[in-house]
């Protein structure tokens, strides 16, 4: 009775606690005042929802009574689907991705509601993610669910102002919801990309998340490019650092080298140190311990006290040897967009397999070594008593 009267234009104060109730006289006095029966509401709102209907949107409502008259209710429905190439591993992460970064929505698109529900689920031929976001209409501001008549400027407002439903789900913008799950996905890895190649591997393999064996250079340092559409900056090489160190002397004397032999024994090891240094192949070999080929990733050596000269004379490691000195190196190894996808995570899949735990780098660098010491040392006595052989029969 409050509504009748105030929409005849009347304010009246309602005394008592009973009301004398007459029907027909309600009807009679509605049909003066213009009431919206339920059906009129119905036709107004589908009218307005079969507007913005299509393959991406569509509507489901209510239209429920109480106390102060008719009110509505709706939930709008997005559906998109997502193409990928098809894929064996990590199809529940994929899945999990796009739901997360659904949510994230409002943070890059204006007027979004935050917090939809989410149905995301791969197709029968796992060659497409098929996607249903669902929002409510208490999800978008000022729409005023008790008003048909103004339904269609709000709806209007959602599909071309803010957020502007009719560009983002435009499948010709580089910019949209569904751009940016390919982004990311591509991004953290999960799906293939050329762009994001470097990224997504060391998402994909926690790199930067201390899964590595050696320690990734800082993010500044990095060479990474400016994504446009949705800045963000994203690596495109990155370098993977470890150190180690052995005491020269202390390798003679496990090799039980006598003083008359540690000359030569010096000799054997700077130049097992320089072939190292000065070739990342060999070094490579001597880092893993198997010949180099393509399986591999590449692997650098530099000596940490030797500067731009990387390579260290007998006489300089005969002091190391006398001073019981330390001789340090740092192990290297790197992904750019230059050595290609294959290679890369190669590269990354080495990172973080026990192969890469420095202490077995060390142990293969120091066999390896007394092996070549021992060789030549060896080959030097052996080659001393041929000459003295020689020397005996010309006398």
């Amino acid at each position: 009775m409050p509504r009748l009267f105030k929409n005849a234009g009347y304010n009246p104060n309602f005394f008592g606690f009973t009301v004398n109730y007459n029907n027909s006289l309600e009807q009679n006095m509605w049909g003066i005042v213009g009431k919206d029966t339920r059906e009129e509401i119905v036709n107004t709102i589908e009218s307005v929802f079969e507007q913005y209907s299509d393959g991406r949107f569509s509507f489901n409502y209510n239209v429920e009574e109480d106390w102060d008259g008719y009110y509505f209710t709706f939930k709008l429905k997005i559906r998109f689907e997502i193409y990928i190439p098809k894929v064996t591993k990590k199809s529940d992460e994929i899945i999990e991705m796009t739901e997360s970064i659904i949510e994230e929505w409002e943070d890059y698109y204006t007027g979004m509601p935050s917090d939809p529900y989410v149905n995301a689920d791969w197709s029968e031929g796992m060659d497409k993610i098929i996607v249903t976001v669902e929002y409510s209409d208490s999800d978008f501001e000022d729409i005023d669910r008790t008003n048909p008549t103004e339904l269609e400027g709000a709806i209007e407002y959602i599909f071309t102002s803010e957020p502007n439903l009719y560009r983002l789900f435009d499948p010709y913008v580089n910019d949209g919801p569904v751009e940016l799950i390919t982004h990311r996905l591509e991004q953290y890895g999960l799906i293939p990309s050329d762009e994001f190649a470097i990224e997504g591997l060391i998402n994909k393999y926690k790199l930067d998340d201390g899964q590595s064996w050696w320690t990734p250079e800082d993010s500044s340092d990095r060479e990474t490019r400016y994504d446009d559409h949705f800045g963000t900056e994203f690596a495109v090489g990155v370098t993977f650092e470890e150190g180690f160190g052995f005491y020269p002397d202390e390798v003679l004397d496990e090799l039980e080298t006598p003083d008359n032999l540690k000359g030569p024994a010096i000799e054997a090891m700077a130049q097992f140190i320089n072939f190292v240094l000065n070739n990342w192949k060999f070094s490579t070999e001597v880092a893993l311990g198997e010949k180099y080929g393509d399986h591999l990733p590449p692997i650098t050596i530099t000596a940490d006290d030797l500067g731009l000269k990387q390579k260290i004379d007998p006489d300089d490691l005969a002091s190391y040897v006398t001073n019981e000195k330390e001789l340090t190196f740092t192990c290297s190894t790197g992904m750019s967009e230059g050595r290609g996808f294959e290679k890369n995570e190669i590269i990354a899949s080495f990172l973080v397999s026990p192969s890469a735990d420095i202490d077995n780098v060390s142990e293969k660098f120091e066999k390896r070594m007394k092996q070549f010491i021992t060789s030549q040392v060896k080959s030097m006595v052996s080659e001393n008593k041929r000459k003295i052989k020689v020397k005996v029969l010309r006398s």
